[in-house]
């Protein structure tokens, strides 16, 4: 909520990644397969999404000496190859399907379902919130007419392509190839999980 309600771009992605943190401790403290695994992915997503997204923020303060959204508006007329990362960076952020976002955050919802269903119905405003205040946030900033401030803006240099297309990347091939990563964390998972059950039922008897 507080999220939503900013307008300075950097302060919103702030408050934005505690939102995604607070999803991750849920998932763990449901104490499952789903749920941890699920925090371990989101953490590795999330920390891909949030440095992109920081460094998006970067990129437009530079040029426009500011990161008030309702200053900004219609940067994608000035620059599309801007827009369409950005726009990809947003979509793994909010966990768009074959992105990296989508995964983890599946993961813990699952988790947190088996858990206790309202607190699943509860942590899914999460996800809900988060779409509505970073779309909200990429259509003020990208969408609508140039002004003075943004038709300055200009094309965006080709070390920020490369940076960019990295995180673009990152956001896809997680998203496609999950089980890397899964995979090789199911076993340590599950081993985990069963010590601390084991030590739970030892610390009642």
């Amino acid at each position: 909520m507080m999220a939503l309600v900013q307008h300075n771009f950097k302060r919103m992605l702030a408050y934005s990644s505690l939102g995604h943190v607070g999803l991750i401790a849920a998932g763990i403290f449901s104490w499952n397969l789903q749920g941890v695994q699920g925090g371990i992915y989101q953490m590795l997503s999330h920390g891909v999404n949030v440095v992109a997204l920081f460094y998006v923020c970067d990129i437009l303060t530079n040029r426009m000496n500011t990161d008030n959204m309702q200053k900004m508006g219609g940067i994608r007329n000035v620059s599309r190859t801007f827009s369409v990362l950005f726009l990809i960076i947003i979509f793994g952020s909010i966990a768009i399907p074959l992105t990296n976002g989508f995964v983890g955050e599946f993961l813990l919802l699952h988790g947190i379902f088996q858990y206790n269903t309202v607190m699943a119905v509860f942590s899914s405003l999460t996800v809900i919130l988060g779409t509505l205040y970073l779309m909200r946030a990429y259509h003020k900033i990208m969408h609508g007419e140039t002004n003075t401030l943004t038709e300055t803006f200009g094309t965006i240099t080709l070390n920020e392509k490369i940076i960019l297309a990295g995180f673009v990347v990152l956001i896809l091939f997680f998203g496609i190839f999950p089980n890397i990563i899964l995979q090789v964390s199911e076993p340590q998972v599950k081993q985990l999980i069963e010590h601390v059950h084991h030590a739970l039922a030892m610390a009642k008897h």
